[in-house]
């Protein structure tokens, strides 16, 4: 009844609030969680499991086997629910069981005997340590991936280092970042690889653009055919139609880099029924239609700028060059 408790509290419960970190937050507690239910199902075999399933480590290797097959159902019931299932979320599951376990066999005086010599004693003591450090660590780079985007705004994507990865989402694409020869700043390559609008969005970018007056945009195609992307911005009020974000195409020609100019007051007017609300900006996406595919574009610059900026350089800096012409 406890585990059932457990497990339901965390299924159809949730951590409050929203932001980039809530995933990876989740993601985490999974440790804890099922570390618990692992204890209390370890417990009730002890307790009222035959005797023959009670001694030495068949506690053990039976409270393992029922985690994991706990762990692979919690994971594929998640479909019916607004989270999404995920095999690292069960691997974070066994490595919370497997910690307490660990702890629990310090302790336990049925394997005493295994576990008496003071290296073995060691390695069940830091394992836990261990497993919790590998859980945390992809919600320590997402937080370091926070502090940097807060850190760069006005800028919205300014590619440096590998944590700009963890800010983006990539749908039928791939995305990498590069450093070229002769260039003085990294650049994100996206290369387009599915029919149907492959592209790469930020989903948490600062959400407070007012006090800005143009989304600055630049953008290098490297390939030898023209290429349109579509430019897309929602607000946290966004209702998924078409008419209730703002879209706008970008047209780069062949070897050529873009800078595209976009006053935040289109932005805000752009929703049919209403105004953009530009103090909760949700989401900016890049994406090709279907002729896009097995093109590619490079990322510079995604920024705001102030008013009263000397805008006049905008669209075009000057003629199409060949890839990394400084602007």
């Amino acid at each position: 009844m406890a585990a059932a408790l457990l497990l339901g509290l965390w299924h159809f419960g949730g951590i409050p609030g929203e932001g980039p970190l809530r995933g990876p937050l989740h993601s985490a507690a999974h440790f804890p969680v099922f570390g618990l239910v692992g204890a209390v199902i370890f417990f009730a075999l002890r307790r009222f499991a035959p005797s023959g399933w009670q001694r030495g480590w068949r506690a053990y290797a039976m409270t393992l086997l029922a985690m994991l097959v706990l762990s692979a159902v919690a994971e594929w019931s998640q479909q019916f629910t607004d989270r999404n299932a995920s095999l690292r979320d069960v691997g974070v599951n066994m490595a919370g069981t497997l910690a307490v376990l660990c702890l629990i066999a310090l302790r336990d005086r049925q394997v005493a005997d295994v576990v008496c010599d003071a290296r073995r004693r060691m390695l069940l003591l830091l394992a836990p340590l261990v497993l919790a450090v590998l859980v945390l660590v992809p919600l320590g780079t997402d937080w370091a991936a926070v502090v940097k985007r807060n850190a760069d705004f006005p800028c919205i994507v300014c590619p440096a280092n590998w944590l700009d990865l963890r800010m983006l989402t990539a749908s039928g694409a791939s995305v990498d970042l590069v450093r070229a020869d002769g260039l003085d700043a990294a650049f994100l390559e996206v290369r387009l690889d599915r029919e149907t609008f492959p592209g790469v969005a930020w989903e948490w970018p600062v959400a407070d653009w007012r006090g800005f007056e143009t989304l600055i945009v630049e953008l290098t195609n490297p390939g030898s055919e023209p290429l349109a992307l579509t430019l897309r911005i929602d607000d946290a009020l966004h209702d998924s139609r078409y008419a209730d974000r703002f879209n706008h195409r970008i047209r780069l020609g062949p070897e050529a880099r873009h800078r595209e100019c976009i006053p935040l007051s289109g932005i805000q007017a752009a929703p049919q029924e209403r105004e953009m609300d530009l103090s909760q900006v949700a989401r900016v996406m890049l994406f090709g239609g279907g002729r896009a595919q097995g093109q590619g574009f490079w990322v510079h610059h995604i920024g705001l700028e102030q008013a009263g900026t000397d805008l006049q350089i905008c669209p075009l800096l000057r003629a199409p060059g060949p890839p990394g012409t400084d602007l």
